[in-house]
């Protein structure tokens, strides 16, 4: 299936489980997304539901996400390494 390009429906969107970027639609069912882990498809119809956001905003929410899953690997490995110990 070929990438589509469409002005209208690119931009950054806010969903209850976190924020994503749309890169395009794929067909006429499916949106190519993205975040920091990689990319994904979501249905157009969930799509559009999920609040616009700017750039900015989802730089911030990606950021501070990447930041807690690091601290969260960080306590994981002292746990453990004071388990070992």
């Amino acid at each position: 299936m070929k990438l589509k390009q469409h002005t209208v429906f690119t931009g950054f969107r806010r969903a209850s489980w976190g924020c994503y970027g749309i890169r395009g639609r794929l067909g006429d069912k499916k949106a190519l997304c993205f975040d920091y882990e990689g990319s994904f498809e979501l249905p157009i119809r969930e799509v559009v539901k999920h609040e616009v956001i700017s750039r900015t905003q989802f730089r911030e929410a990606e950021d501070e996400r990447t930041g807690i899953r690091f601290a969260d690997s960080l306590r994981f490995w002292a746990e453990d390494l004071k388990a070992q110990l």
